[in-house]
């Protein structure tokens, strides 16, 4: 699987998911070095075993998307 951006092209594997979750009662619970898959299985987890709102934040990260070239502008008749 890749993503498209113009006619470019960036495998998937490439592409950093970080995900950090912090209870509202106890705080953060996640670890660091956890994976972003671990880090919302623990979250899970602790609102399945406390009833507490796990507050999640995150975002993917890909520094090669920097180096690709940018999509050109989008005609006027077809922007929102």
């Amino acid at each position: 699987m890749s993503l498209e951006k113009g006619s470019a092209h960036l495998p998937i594997s490439q592409i950093r998911i970080v995900v950090e979750a912090e209870c509202s009662s106890f705080g953060p619970i996640f670890q660091p070095q956890n994976q972003a898959l671990q880090t919302l299985e623990a979250a899970t987890v602790h609102t399945t075993s406390t009833g507490h709102l796990v507050i999640l934040n995150g975002t993917i990260d890909a520094p090669q998307l920097e180096e690709l070239e940018p999509l050109p502008p989008l005609p006027d008749a077809v922007r929102p």
